[in-house]
């Protein structure tokens, strides 16, 4: 598993980029305050809210990016993904 940290702003900000063949289960825990995670169009409107200092999963299938967006300022997002060639 590669373990990394990327910080969120309030313009959609890539989490995890696309890969042509792998599902991948990813693990988020944004890290102060609640991020908004979907597509590269994320909104605090549209996207699905994940939670502060709890740790979400989600399964992003082939061909599909995971974008995230903050109401405000910056937030750091810890991110955990699988291994390997994508």
């Amino acid at each position: 598993m590669i373990a990394s940290t990327v910080t969120v702003t309030t313009s959609p900000t890539l989490l995890i980029a696309e890969t042509q063949n792998a599902t991948r289960t990813i693990y988020l825990e944004p890290v102060g305050s609640d991020i908004h995670v979907g597509g590269d169009a994320v909104t605090t409107t549209t996207g699905l809210v994940t939670k502060k200092d709890v740790t979400s999963t989600f399964l992003v299938p082939p061909l599909n990016a995971l974008y995230g967006v903050t109401g405000s300022g910056t937030v750091t997002i810890r991110i955990l993904q699988p291994e390997g060639d994508y």
